[in-house]
């Protein structure tokens, strides 16, 4: 199942993205929840009492607690950062503060059906990708994590470092061999000692990355442009 929510104080706007979405599960036949919301208050309590949305199309220009501040309690305060949100919006010019939520997309009123279908179709495109597991011994122990919850490895002598939402672990590896195993999501190399899940990164410098755990990953100077061409790549990725 995959949970929706929208959120517009616009009532006819919320109508037609309902209708939207239930017409496009009959389509498909995919199993999709959906829950509707007047105001940022009331979502972002039913988020604390209810559990987390897998997509939110949420109105920028909400009155009481904005779209803007919806989405950064969501990133910052709830730690969420797996939630795709699309930005929902009168105007065509977006702050840069927007950029640091990490929206999936901005739709601009009045809605365009198929652009709609369209983030529909890419969040369980995905969610799909996010579902697979990552498997590595300690000891004689295997252990396995949600490629998902993974913010980075870093290579430490012979050992590798997983740091995790849940934790750090350190088991015997190398850092290609990982790559291979996790080629399929996004994850970047920013440095020799250093693989980053692209989902959990929250601004790129010249120098440093920043991941959602506040952890700064080094670029080297070599990788740089690399870096910004795979950055380029997931992001157009995303918006096809």
């Amino acid at each position: 199942m995959i949970r929706i929510a929208i959120c517009d104080d616009d009532h006819n706007i919320c109508t037609q993205l309902e209708k939207i979405i239930l017409d496009f599960q009959e389509q498909v036949m995919k199993d999709l929840e959906v829950e509707v919301f007047y105001s940022g208050e009331s979502l972002l309590e039913h988020i604390k009492t209810e559990g987390r949305f897998d997509l939110i199309f949420l109105d920028i220009e909400l009155e009481g607690i904005t779209g803007v501040d919806v989405g950064e309690l969501l990133r910052h305060d709830l730690e969420d950062y797996t939630t795709k949100i699309v930005y929902i919006s009168s105007k065509n010019c977006y702050d840069r503060q927007l950029f640091e939520v990490q929206p999936l997309h901005f739709l601009e009123k009045p809605l365009d059906k198929e652009k709609v279908i369209r983030d529909i179709n890419l969040t369980m495109k995905m969610l799909e990708k996010e579902n697979r597991w990552f498997s590595f011994k300690i000891g004689q122990d295997v252990h396995r994590i949600p490629v998902k919850d993974i913010i980075y490895f870093e290579s430490t002598g012979r050992e590798v470092k997983l740091v995790g939402v849940g934790g750090t672990f350190h088991f015997y590896d190398k850092i290609e061999a990982i790559s291979g195993k996790v080629f399929e999501a996004q994850f970047m190399q920013p440095h020799r000692s250093y693989l980053i899940n692209y989902d959990h990164v929250v601004s790129i410098r010249k120098d440093e990355i920043i991941m959602s755990n506040k952890d700064k990953i080094p670029v080297s100077r070599l990788r740089y442009k690399e870096v910004m061409e795979i950055q380029i790549s997931y992001e157009e990725d995303r918006w096809r």
